[in-house]
């Protein structure tokens, strides 16, 4: 979540030439409005809901993509934390309407496997990503970019993505090549309206509300 209320302007975010799009604001939710609407699932399912309604993406799915598919952002386990929100937003994402959602496929196929099937996906995803040299249950993240040995896994992650996708990922051959590294500076603070006001003047590389408890606001800075 991006905005902290009607009354908190976020211009990189909303001015004419944004070069942002965020579900949240879209819907007119912010911290200190409908801070429990807010979007529950990954960057990705939102992505890939656009550009297939944009008519950019015609993609339909083979089960053995399903596993990502709800893992990505541990999308199925906020699922069920927040089970209403979540079938808010499929509805409001069109995963319902059969006549014309672009995503309908994919909740269906979600929507008609079993319990035990949903275990049996997450314990094979869990075995791949373990043979790809990650924790079991992991997003499969990077802590140190320079590393060559992290940079490999990566790579070797998306060329199985790309084989079970069709998906071509462009990634760069690191450490044949040269590529720019920045070091971010994180902080956090309590999410109130002055802390907030504060952080967006000093125009952070990236920001997030992410709660309302002591340490809500997240954020960094080049240094």
């Amino acid at each position: 979540m991006l905005k902290w209320g009607t009354d908190t302007p976020i211009p990189e975010h909303e001015d004419a030439d944004a070069q942002s799009f965020n579900p949240n604001l879209i819907r007119g939710f912010t911290l200190n409005h409908e801070f429990g609407r807010k979007y529950p699932f990954g960057t990705f399912h939102f992505l890939l809901a656009c550009y297939s309604a944009w008519g950019d993406l015609d993609y339909r799915p083979a089960k053995e993509f399903l596993p990502v598919f709800v893992h990505v952002d541990s999308s199925l386990e906020s699922a069920f934390t927040y089970e209403k929100n979540a079938l808010d937003w499929l509805e409001w994402l069109g995963g319902s309407d059969d006549a014309a959602s672009p995503i309908y496929p994919l909740c269906r196929a979600i929507a008609m496997a079993s319990s035990k099937r949903l275990l049996q996906w997450q314990a094979q995803l869990g075995d791949q990503i373990e043979a790809l040299g990650f924790k079991r249950h992991s997003q499969c993240k990077t802590d140190n970019p320079s590393n060559p040995e992290q940079w490999q896994r990566l790579q070797e992650l998306l060329a199985w993505l790309t084989e079970l996708t069709g998906w071509d990922a462009k990634f760069p051959d690191f450490p044949n090549m040269e590529v720019v590294r920045l070091d971010i500076v994180r902080g956090s603070c309590k999410p109130i309206k002055a802390n907030f006001k504060k952080v967006i003047a000093q125009q952070p590389f990236s920001y997030a509300l992410i709660s309302k408890s002591e340490h809500g606001l997240n954020y960094g800075h080049l240094p």
